[in-house]
This record gives C-alpha cells, structure tokens and sequence, in this order.
C-alpha cells in the first residue's frame, strides 16, 4: 500500500514474483500544477523546492523509478485507487494501466474513500477482489 507498492515494483524487478497487489500506489504524489512542474524538471532536488513540496527526494526518485520499472515487468497486477486520495494522485493508476504489460492484470478506481483504501473499501468487497486476484491471476 502506498509506498510500499513502490517497493514492490522495484523488488518484483529483482526478484521473481508471479504476480502484484497494489493498493493506493504511490506512483504520483498529489500535488499542485506549479508543484507538478518543479517534479518533471526535477528541481526538488533544491533544498527550498524539497522543504516546499513536503516529499523526501528519496521518495521522489523511487516513484520516479518505480513508473519506469512498471513496463518491465511482465507479471498480473492488481492495484486499485480512491480518487479523492489526499497524497497519492489519481494518475498513478493511471500510468500503472497504461505501462501494464499482463493482460490479465485489474485496475478498479473508487470514487472516495480517500488514502486509507482498505478503510473504507476493504470489507465492502475490496479485500475478496484482491484474495480472488490471487486465487486466479491468470
């Protein structure tokens, strides 16, 4: 969950795993648009742009990292995100669609439920959508 999902891709681009649960995937923090541009330049290598975003570069290069693994991989991945996540962006899942390479792999976006997914999903259905996953991957 969360940056742990980072941890995974790069751990699943080392060592050999069949498959990947991803929940509330940090991929992209939620950020301003003024925010967003200073990490595409990659300026919040700065001391004052770092204090001001409120991330740890070291976060910021291994979800950097992390979107660029997402392509390599050739396993199913599960990952399922709110959109009203207050410090994960929704486009995280996106790019996890979009660079997925499994065809078997399930993407399920919710509407709310905020950071806390399993919170607020978890007993709702999202826990049996995840055991299912692992069940049957595919």
């Amino acid at each position: 969950m969360s940056f742990g999902a980072v941890l995974a891709i790069q751990l699943a681009g080392k060592e050999p795993v069949t498959s990947l649960a991803l929940l509330a995937p940090a991929m992209i923090p939620r950020v301003s648009p003024l925010q967003r541009l200073a990490l595409r330049l990659r300026l919040y290598r700065l001391p004052w742009v770092r204090q001001r975003l409120g991330w740890n570069a070291d976060l910021l290069d291994w979800m950097d990292s992390a979107r660029g693994m997402v392509g390599q991989l050739k396993v199913t991945i599960f990952a399922a995100q709110c959109e009203d996540d207050e410090r994960i962006a929704p486009n995280s899942l996106r790019i996890l669609q979009k660079k997925a390479k499994h065809r078997n792999s399930r993407f399920q976006l919710f509407p709310s439920g905020g950071h806390t997914i399993l919170a607020s999903h978890g007993e709702q259905g999202l826990n049996q959508s995840i055991l299912s996953f692992f069940k049957n991957p595919r």
